[in-house]
């Protein structure tokens, strides 16, 4: 999942991941999708979704990650904190990168990614996004929008070298 999340410190259960207008798919409401078919692995690649209240007894935590987890899925990736958007999209595609081309282990590729995100310079972020320029819609508008403040920059910096970009 790529997009927007809430946690919900009141009742975690009522956390949700925003979907399209108007809806909201909560923690309670993936519970029964997932008692049929838990996915292998789940990437919430959106603001706060690894935060959890811990309840009262010291090894309870309520929050996506324990939910997703409690009914089966063997991999979460989450985020603790909020995301920059464009760092979010490039850490994720170069995730999947690793573990599906180079079949590094989640851990592993989660790690890659990291790595890569920190160390890679202006040069090597536009060139990555050059391509996706080019696709209609949204995603080739926002890739050309991302492009052109990353143009702004001096070409060898690193912008996402901060633990802020890629430590979530």
């Amino acid at each position: 999942f790529s997009g927007h999340a809430f946690f919900r410190l009141d009742d975690p259960f009522q956390s949700c991941l925003g979907m399209a207008p108007p809806g909201v798919l909560t923690v309670e409401d993936l519970q029964p999708v997932l008692a049929e078919h838990p996915p292998h692995m789940v990437m919430l690649s959106a603001c706060q979704t690894a935060m959890a209240q811990v309840t009262v007894r010291a090894d309870e935590a309520l929050g996506f990650p324990s939910m997703l987890l409690g009914h089966g899925v063997r991999v979460v990736l989450a985020t603790l904190w909020p995301v920059d958007d464009l760092a979010s999209a490039m850490l994720a595609g170069q995730f999947y990168r690793f573990w599906r081309e180079e079949h590094q282990t989640p851990a592993g590729a989660l790690r890659s990614a990291q790595n890569w995100l920190r160390t890679a310079d202006v040069f090597t972020l536009c060139d990555l996004l050059r391509p996706l320029k080019q696709v209609p819609g949204a995603v080739g508008g926002l890739a050309a929008e991302a492009r052109s403040s990353l143009f702004q920059l001096d070409p060898a910096s690193k912008p996402f070298a901060h633990p802020m970009f890629w430590a979530a």
